[in-house]
């Protein structure tokens, strides 16, 4: 395909233990709490969310949800059902080799951490929005999220000039040498 993965580092330290440790606990509470309101809804195969992944479609999990589950619980079940459809996807797309398609789902999944799961930092989408506006095929934060990296993909013909954006829109500013922080593969 030709394609170039990145790693900016968004400069910004996510301390992995304490306070990021317990939003992470919270987030797989609220996880296991929008499974016990749709078992209580009736819904026999909400053991698991892989059980209801193999039993419904998308769109019909997301109709249960909606009569279930009211926000942030919503919020945390359409990322898990929807992060799991575009992981499906995803493997489509490497395995035509669609780099746009590819893309396309890196951003989908930063929008869903972003909003539905609420795990990123503002550094983080500032990152995924200069790599959008730039070239790149797509963007996503890499990890737990809450600081550290995105991960980018863009071609050959667009490296350099995504570095360069990188440089002058986020890293410059901040009085920082994007080639320290940034791997290229």
């Amino acid at each position: 395909m030709g394609l170039h993965p990145s790693a900016p580092y968004s400069l910004v330290e996510a301390e992995k233990a304490g306070a990021v440790e317990r939003v992470c606990r919270t987030r797989i509470s609220e996880c296991s709490q929008a499974l016990a309101a749709l078992a209580a809804l009736g819904v026999d195969d909400a053991r698991s969310y892989n059980t209801l992944l193999a039993t419904y479609d998308i769109p019909d999990l997301l109709g249960l949800a909606g009569e279930a589950l009211r926000g942030t619980l919503l919020q945390r079940f359409r990322h898990v059902i929807t992060e799991s459809r575009r992981v499906s996807q995803a493997e489509e797309a490497l395995r035509v080799q669609d780099s746009a398609a590819f893309g396309h789902l890196m951003f989908d999944s930063h929008n869903s951490l972003t909003h539905d799961f609420e795990v990123s930092h503002p550094a983080l989408d500032r990152l995924v929005e200069i790599c959008a506006t730039n070239g790149a095929h797509g963007a996503r934060l890499t990890g737990a999220g809450f600081g550290g990296s995105i991960v980018a993909l863009c071609s050959a013909q667009t490296t350099d000039s995504l570095v360069e954006a990188l440089k002058h829109e986020y890293y410059a500013p901040l009085h920082c040498d994007v080639e320290k922080v940034l791997f290229r593969a």
